[in-house]
């Protein structure tokens, strides 16, 4: 929800153009917001660095759901991917 903010975007988008590391960004389809994780994917994408967007099918039936809940209560559905990535990430 904070993504509203421009000097916090733009903020975002400069730290995330200095990325020395992947970079995974995950969200449930019914967050608040895909904007800045699809924005930040963009952003890694064009300078070639490496980095996953994954975007889960919604979580609950709400926004707030899809949010706090998804972050916080279903790492039995985001687990096994990051775990893959972080695997991935580690062995370069």
């Amino acid at each position: 929800m904070s993504w509203r903010s421009s000097s916090l975007r733009a903020r975002m988008i400069s730290a995330v153009r200095k990325a020395t590391i992947p970079v995974l960004f995950i969200q449930a389809e019914n967050d608040y917001d895909l904007g800045p994780s699809r924005t930040l994917a963009g952003e890694l994408e064009q300078l070639a660095k490496p980095h996953k967007l994954l975007i889960f099918p919604p979580y609950g039936h709400t926004r707030e759901e899809g949010h706090g809940g998804f972050c916080g209560q279903a790492t039995n559905v985001w687990g096994p991917a990051v775990m893959s990535f972080l695997d991935a990430a580690m062995e370069k």
